[in-house]
């Protein structure tokens, strides 16, 4: 599903391949985005998995930077995750879930692994509660902090990081 990360407007996917693109460069990559039609607007597009974009819209709103996500699918590894840039504090995760920290790109991962051998069935509802669980998590959240306290993070790191 298509979302701006500014105004929140959904779009269809179907417009993906009519909406103006805009290439930038960050980091020594070069992404290219969809940019939003709406004339006071003109900010990014991205393509969200459609289980998350409340989610998403929650946390942006909260003012944690959203990076990539995946609320869970069939196969052999089957994971739920959101990564989270930038500087902020992750004072707490939902419940089932692990904080990763990812140095190289200054993120958190939050991830929820599923279990391979439940059947499609199970699978699938582990999957819708765990996007309840975390869309719960999301509104449960303070508004996002500046990482500016060392003494905190670190010992929030302490207690709470798989790294």
């Amino acid at each position: 599903m298509l979302v701006c990360l500014s105004c929140n407007e959904i779009y269809d996917n179907n417009l993906k391949n009519k909406l103006k693109k805009a290439r930038v460069r960050s980091a020594g990559f070069v992404y290219d985005y969809l940019v939003c039609p709406k004339v006071n607007c003109r900010q990014y597009i991205a393509d969200i998995d459609e289980l998350f974009v409340p989610l998403i819209i929650t946390l942006r709103n909260k003012d944690y930077n959203t990076q990539f996500c995946c609320s869970g699918h069939y196969g052999t590894y089957c994971s739920s995750y959101i990564a989270i840039t930038g500087k902020c504090y992750i004072s707490s995760i939902p419940d089932g879930c692990t904080l990763e920290i990812d140095n190289n790109y200054d993120r958190y991962i939050i991830r929820r692994n599923f279990d391979e051998t439940l059947t499609m069935n199970d699978l699938y509802k582990e999957i819708m509660t765990n996007v309840q669980n975390m869309m719960g998590w999301a509104e449960s959240i303070p508004q996002n902090i500046p990482r500016d306290n060392k003494e905190f993070l670190e010992k929030f790191n302490r207690e709470n990081v798989n790294e």
